[in-house]
């Protein structure tokens, strides 16, 4: 193979790598509550079989961008509904935003499948998300909070709409509606390896371009 189209090859193969990977999104979480939090968590939804031992949750400090807990995950999920697997992951200290953040990141395929804010949005400064703007979900838990209401997706998992709702850990969300699962792969979170991609393009091209000018002036 040519030096030019192996390059080509071999970004082509970098990135559609990222998109092969099984793909989750966060679905439900409890930051907060009245009184001393209790039972805060992060529930996941994704394809029944995703091994969740590649991924891993950052929660970010909105004030600062900054990763202040990375959790590494296990498991596989399950076929819990139509196709779909949920998994809960209880956390202790999880922060009451004005705004905070979390990320799930998969780390065999260095991406960011979700990155959502709760009482505004940020930009990361630091973490596997550095540089992305989180996506506010629009509702809140403030201290006033009932116990055992979270806050979680509704409608279908392309809207991504959010509601506070009764907790439903494992089970489908109320008024949640699971078709197909949204193809929603963020842009590679290694900028430098892209650049570099490009610069080797860009070097072995301009080579080949010099070698024919060279012939002809010969």
């Amino acid at each position: 193979m040519k030096p030019l189209s192996y390059c080509i090859a071999l970004i082509f193969t970098l990135f559609c790598s990222k998109c092969a990977a099984s793909l989750l999104q966060i679905n439900e979480i409890h930051y907060d509550n009245s009184g001393s939090d209790k039972n805060e968590f992060v529930e996941l939804i994704g394809d029944a079989g995703t091994d969740l031992s590649h991924w891993s949750l950052l929660f970010y400090n909105g004030g600062n961008g900054k990763v202040y807990k990375n959790e590494n995950l296990t498991g596989i999920l399950a076929n819990n509904s139509n196709g779909y697997g949920f998994a809960t992951f209880y956390f202790s200290g999880i922060q009451n935003g004005s705004p905070d953040g979390i990320a799930l990141v998969n780390n065999q395929h260095d991406f960011v499948s979700d990155f959502i804010s709760y009482e505004g949005r940020f930009v990361a400064k630091n973490g596997a998300a550095t540089g992305l703007v989180s996506t506010d979900i629009l509702v809140t838990q403030p201290p006033s909070t009932a116990k055992g209401m979270t806050l979680q997706r509704t409608g279908s998992l392309q809207q991504a709409q959010w509601q506070l709702a009764s907790s439903s850990p494992n089970v489908i969300n109320q008024q949640q509606l699971l078709t197909t699962m949204p193809v929603t792969v963020s842009l590679p979170t290694t900028p430098i390896l892209f650049s570099l991609s490009l610069l080797l393009l860009f070097a072995l091209t301009y080579k080949k371009s010099v070698n024919q000018d060279y012939k002809f002036c010969a």
